[in-house]
């Protein structure tokens, strides 16, 4: 069956569902290369999840439009919308299974189980009833993204925020886009705000693949809860600064600083590297560190977030540039002192740590 014979109606149709499709892949090509190059890759990893969710959506819309465009005997018409359905509902399922696998709900991936029984189930129905379960799939995916929005919101920062908002209308936006490019409206309604609709869908991919360009992995939100301590060290592994983000910690800090830096440098002779180590695995903690012309900071962590190595990196730049003399001259350091305090909270974001830090010093 043929929806869109030929005209301007089927061109504007083409190029906005080849837009759709385009992005799609292109924010998938990027989310793949992104991991495999990063350092600190993980097998279960979010990105993943939004690479498989943006394959499913260029099947879906690529299937769709083929039978929107296209008079297909009756056969190739079922193989063509049934191929969107389980490949959109495949991608959703992908993506609550990783969704799941973040989030601290008690879900016990209820809902890949109902995702993966309701795809199954729709490769054996009726298109009619096909349509009532996509609808009902999507309800699954408004309350699971829904439990995401409220967990990102209560994990963000300033330098999220934005992000947040712009996945937050990005997934809005593509989702009504979605509703509304479908066969029942072209019908019903009239091909203007079935247009307008893809139109919708290209526009939310753009917004929500532009919250994924400039924001972190969204696993990595809970990245404050990681942090444990921060060494600045200075040539000859004198010690210039240290701050200890969780209370209780009692260690002689210089006698750490000279060990990490001791330990660093035994590492760069036995591989014959002029540069430093960005990331050690010690036990169950991690050393992240970052160079800078002369100063090495190391902070120690509980999980290799890659927001924690970009975090470590400013830190390093801004304290080189804040206190470049009293590096220089190796003065006394500058644990508890109320700039370094201010940097800290300034990079890291953990106001209650430095008002209580401010009030001991």
């Amino acid at each position: 069956m043929q929806l869109i014979e030929q005209g301007l109606l089927r061109d504007i149709t083409i190029v906005l569902s080849s837009g759709v499709i385009f992005y799609s892949l292109f924010f998938v090509f990027y989310l793949i290369t992104t991991w495999a190059r990063s350092p600190l890759r993980k097998v279960i990893d979010v990105r993943f999840a939004w690479a498989i969710f943006l394959l499913g959506l260029a099947t879906n819309t690529f299937s769709f439009l083929l039978t929107d465009i296209t008079l297909l005997p009756q056969v190739e018409y079922i193989f063509w919308i049934k191929t969107g359905y389980i490949s959109l509902m495949i991608a959703v399922t992908g993506f609550f299974f990783a969704l799941e696998r973040i989030l601290p709900y008690k879900t016990r991936f209820s809902f890949t189980i109902i995702g993966f029984l309701i795809t199954s189930i729709t490769a054996f129905v009726p298109q009619d009833i096909m349509r009532v379960m996509a609808y009902g799939f999507g309800s699954l995916v408004f309350v699971l993204l829904s439990l995401f929005f409220q967990y990102f919101k209560a994990h963000t920062t300033e330098d999220t925020k934005f992000s947040y908002q712009l996945l937050f209308s990005g997934v809005l936006i593509g989702f009504i886009g979605f509703i509304l490019r479908n066969d029942v409206v072209l019908v019903n309604v009239g091909p203007e705000l079935y247009l307008f609709g893809i139109f919708l869908l290209m526009v939310g991919i753009l917004m929500f693949g532009g919250s994924i360009l400039q924001s972190p992995a969204y696993d990595e939100l809970d990245w404050a809860e990681q942090i444990n301590e921060l060494y600045v060290i200075a040539d000859g592994g004198i010690l210039m600064f240290y701050h200890s983000f969780q209370e209780g910690t009692r260690i002689d800090e210089d006698l750490a600083a000279a060990g990490i830096s001791g330990f660093q440098e035994l590492l760069k002779e036995i591989t014959e590297s002029d540069e430093g180590f960005r990331r050690v695995s010690i036990g169950s903690n991690e050393i992240l560190f970052s160079h800078g012309t002369s100063i090495v900071t190391a902070l120690v962590a509980k999980a290799p977030y890659g927001i924690l190595l970009d975090k470590v990196d400013d830190f390093t730049e801004k304290f080189e540039m804040l206190f470049s003399e009293r590096i220089h001259q190796k003065m006394r350091p500058l644990t508890g002192e109320l700039p370094a305090l201010l940097l800290i909270e300034n990079v890291f974001h953990n106001p209650e740590e430095v008002t209580s830090q401010k009030k001991s010093a």
